[in-house]
């Protein structure tokens, strides 16, 4: 496992694309910065630009060079349609809390890191998540990791 954010992991350059599916607020700026053309496919409706509903994101994913795609996609049945999408991405990232950093059930799609996070004070984090707080709530109880299958 190698320490760290998602962005600490993939050298972006200030050519490529990157579709992210789902929207991660945190990395949003620091992709700008980057000097990378970003598309966010959320199901949210946002009125930022570069955000498109998320049912566009199958369209869109074949013109980006990595793709970063929320766990999430897994437990709403999305994953397969959107990494197929990502094929000629040079990076398709899977990340979020709900990652499973198990590299074996990732090698069929192709996919180039999985970002999540361990628990590293499981009894504070479950009361956190039983009273209904989420990553924001519960970031200081975990540690952000990388998976390269």
């Amino acid at each position: 496992l190698i320490a760290g954010d998602v962005l600490d992991i993939i050298d972006l350059q200030p050519d490529d694309v990157v579709g992210m599916v789902g929207y991660f607020g945190p990395l949003v700026s620091a992709i700008k910065r980057k000097g990378c053309r970003l598309l966010v496919f959320e199901k949210k409706s946002m009125k930022d630009e570069g955000v498109y509903p998320d049912e566009q994101a199958c369209a869109l994913l074949p013109e980006c060079t990595v793709a970063l795609i929320t766990a999430t996609s897994i437990i709403n049945a999305t994953f397969e349609a959107l990494v197929e999408a990502a094929r000629s991405c040079r990076v398709r990232a899977v990340l979020g809390p709900s990652t499973p950093l198990a590299p074996e059930v990732f090698a069929p799609f192709r996919v180039s890191l999985l970002s999540g996070v361990i628990v590293a004070e499981p009894a504070a984090l479950l009361r956190i998540v039983s009273e209904g707080g989420g990553m924001h709530a519960f970031k200081h109880l975990v540690r952000k990791v990388n998976r390269k299958p």
